[in-house]
């Protein structure tokens, strides 16, 4: 219409020659509130005023020829997004003689598509669950790279910010006191009874001013917390009072004026298997408090540390197992424990079940392991002091010690003939059992069955039997969240069959209420719920109990929304977290109409927890080129084995690569939205070729990988990097070579003031 107008004009009237109109102004702009204003109409003819917009009236709406009409054009209130429309004026009732007003009036929301700036306050105060918003402020209590996210504050407020869907790409950089922008949704945490962002995405980041140490003001422990600052880094010295964790070197420790828990610590690599309790310790670190009643010191930096004597406590309290967990929490009362060595069993931390006449508790931690491991076996006797703690709502000994372990017989295996017989044993009590089918895996065990009856076997690692195998089992009966399971098993595959299920309880009417005192094989219809790094199930009309997948191999094939019929072993309730377990072993979804069944723990990717030797995840594929190299590319994170883990790997063909943390401050993955595989800083990549030398590797960068490459240095062999075709390439010749991503992102197009990444999205090899 425009084109035709600016060819031929308005048509002519033979008594009043041409026609002309003529609208003025020819804009009108209006806040959010209802409103008018005026234009004024020149025209030789009977004019029309035509809107499409209900939300636009003009008064009047036509009118004959004039030397100026005034018309008012009012506006409604407007309680959305910006808004705007035009008011056409026709001449001579044609089409092609008109003027133009265009009317635009504000809204609250800002542009449509544009989320709209809040404070923190009034994020809350809207807690609008559908609409994205914009919040901007300071960063405090950042999680690790597993976890995902950190707390915001502004002038008004303090609010979690849950799984940001770009959190890896910043977590490198993100310090406390930044200052970052997060676009996301209100969510209401019903677990911690607290304000969250969801769905979010990092779009800005400005990392703090460099701190100096030497203006750090030393503080005791009791202004610490009485400070309660998150924001500003205090230096603290006290003595060490448990067993240090050797990889994020937390510990708690005292001052003549309380206690505190060390949480994370940035230079845990170097002073993680050097400190012990009973050093004193000085370091500089900010405040958070976790949960209603817990208060710790994050974002910490080891200063320096003088070694104690490992101090153990003057009054010591004997006790029995039952007497123990009789008493209150505390962490200045110090109990003497003698029992057996029983349950599951950690040689590295010392971790095990004390079990005496009148119970079984759980040991946490010993800071003099090393001098035991050798001797903590089921069935020895053992001698402990610690204090009385908790873990969610189980009892547990910590911060302890061992004094001795005196050597003895295991308790012989009872003989059972069925799972029946099994599940009536007292608990922790040794059995032994044949001709077991394996009927559901997890990657931390395996459910088994005898066609009559189930039981969960918690093995703490990825077990190597798959669904159909027949096997026979030694272990140790006990009990998790009311449901008998079985820990410290030993497994043997004599054969393997095909499973029969049988007819599944459907528990979708009564989810809110069902229970079971054994793994009863059940299956319920649900919505698919996905947030962050958590996947759960929604049932209809159920508000305060959701479905959850013990440790499943994968949640490949599952998107949020989706319509599913979860089929598996139930695996009892999670009453703190308000969650029903059930060890998959198939989901129909009815959305996609794709089946999903899990057989082997090492099906997929999803939740799969990795180690410092992952099984190479068996899903890469290789491709034979026309030069002569190959192609080695990969599905997803299904592909993978150790996603989520401090180590990721894949196998493909010949060929094996494996990425592990070593001594980077974030772990490695591979992007479940782009696929690229990603090493970050300090980061190592292995590829070895089983059959043949490798004279050739060439990574092609990804997307993100060109914002951050970094310099890559190899254990044998040369690399060349090329940013103008974005590749990275080794030449040499060796069976495996190691490469280690460099610091900053000194070949990156956002600059070397960024963090270091290798992201690559295939590999091109040639033997």
């Amino acid at each position: 219409m425009a084109a035709a107008v600016a060819l031929t004009g308005c048509l002519p009237n033979k008594d009043k020659g041409p026609a002309v109109i003529s609208v003025t102004p020819e804009t009108l702009a209006f806040d959010q509130n209802q409103g008018e204003k005026t234009v004024t109409v020149v025209s030789n003819y009977q004019w029309v005023a035509r809107t499409d917009a209900d939300w636009i009236v003009v008064t009047p709406a036509e009118g004959g020829a004039t030397d100026g009409t005034v018309v008012t054009i009012s506006v409604t209130p407007n309680n959305a997004t910006n808004r705007t429309e035009v008011v056409n004026f026709y001449g001579n009732n044609s089409l092609l003689c008109w003027s133009m007003v265009e009317v635009s009036q504000e809204g609250p929301e800002g542009e449509e598509g544009v989320a709209k700036p809040l404070t923190v306050a009034e994020f809350i105060e809207k807690a609008d669950t559908k609409t994205a918003y914009q919040l901007t402020g300071r960063i405090s209590n950042i999680a690790n790279g597993s976890f995902y996210g950190f707390d915001l504050t502004d002038e008004t407020g303090t609010i979690s910010i849950a799984f940001p869907e770009n959190f890896q790409d910043y977590v490198a950089e993100l310090a406390t006191g930044g200052t970052v922008t997060v676009e996301g949704n209100y969510q209401w945490y019903e677990q911690k009874k607290a304000h969250q962002m969801a769905n979010g995405k990092i779009t800005a980041y400005t990392a703090p001013e460099q701190e100096d140490p030497s203006k750090v003001q030393a503080v005791s422990i009791a202004e610490f917390i009485q400070k309660a600052d998150p924001m500003t880094t205090y230096r603290l010295t006290g003595t060490i009072t448990s067993s240090v964790n050797s990889q994020y070197c937390s510990f708690d420790m005292k001052d003549a004026t309380g206690s505190i828990t060390v949480w994370t610590v940035n230079n845990a690599a170097e002073y993680g298997n050097v400190l012990k309790k009973g050093y004193t310790v000085t370091l500089r670190g900010k405040y958070t408090l976790y949960g209603t009643d817990k208060h710790e010191v994050i974002d910490a930096w080891i200063e320096s540390y003088s070694e104690g004597s490992n101090a153990r406590p003057d009054k010591i309290t004997n006790v029995t197992v039952a007497e123990f967990l009789a008493k209150p929490e505390s962490t200045t009362e110090w109990y003497r424990l003698t029992g057996k060595i029983s349950g599951s069993i950690n040689t590295k931390f010392g971790n095990f079940d004390v079990v005496d006449e009148t119970g079984s508790v759980y040991f946490y931690g010993a800071d003099n392991v090393s001098d035991f491991a050798s001797k903590l076996v089921a069935g020895n006797t053992i001698t402990v002091v610690g204090n009385r703690g908790s873990y969610g709502d189980k009892v547990e000994v910590l911060n302890g010690y061992i004094e001795s372990v005196t050597e003895g017989t295991a308790t012989p295996a009872t003989p059972v003939s069925s799972i029946a017989e099994l599940l009536g044993l007292d608990n922790k009590t040794n059995f032994e059992i044949s001709g077991l089918q394996v009927a559901a895996i997890t990657t931390k065990g395996y459910v088994a069955t005898d066609g009559a009856h189930a039981v969960y076997v918690y093995e703490a690692t990825t077990p190597s039997v798959s669904v159909g195998d027949v096997v026979s089992l030694t272990g140790t009966k006990d009990e998790y969240y009311g449901l008998p399971e079985v820990t410290g098993p030993k497994t043997t595959k004599t054969s393997t069959g095909t499973v029969s299920y049988p007819d599944p309880v459907d528990i979708t009417a009564n989810f809110a209420s069902f229970s079971a005192t054994e793994a009863v094989y059940v299956k319920y219809s649900a919505t698919v719920e996905i947030s962050g790094n958590y996947t759960n199930f929604v049932v209809s009309g159920v508000t305060d109990l959701k479905g959850a997948l013990s440790s499943a191999p994968s949640f490949e094939g599952l998107n949020n929304g989706d319509q599913v019929v979860v089929y598996g072993y139930f695996n009892g309730i999670n009453t703190s977290n308000k969650l029903l377990n059930v060890i998959a072993v198939k989901i129909e979804n009815t959305t996609t109409s794709q089946t999903i069944e899990y057989k082997t723990a090492s099906s997929g990717g999803g939740n799969t927890p990795g180690g410092d030797t992952p099984t190479g995840g068996s899903g890469g594929q290789i491709e034979a080129q026309s030069d002569g190299t190959s192609k080695i590319s990969w599905s997803g994170q299904a592909a993978w084995g150790g996603i989520g883990g401090d180590v990721i790997a894949l196998t493909a063909g010949n060929y094996s690569i494996s990425v592990a943390k070593a001594d980077g401050g974030t772990k490695p993955t591979v992007n479940g939205t782009s696929n690229d595989c990603r090493a970050y800083a300090k980061n190592t990549l292995t590829i070895s070729n089983s059959a043949a030398d490798i004279t050739s590797i060439s990574f092609a960068i990804s997307a993100q990988g060109k914002k951050r490459l970094t310099d890559i240095t190899a254990s044998t062999g040369s690399v060349a990097i090329d940013t103008s075709n974005w590749t990275v390439t080794w030449t040499g010749s060796a069976k495996s070579v190691t490469f280690t991503v460099g610091e900053k992102a000194t070949h990156g197009t956002e600059g070397s003031s960024k963090a270091g990444q290798f992201d690559f999205d295939y590999i091109i090899v040639k033997p």
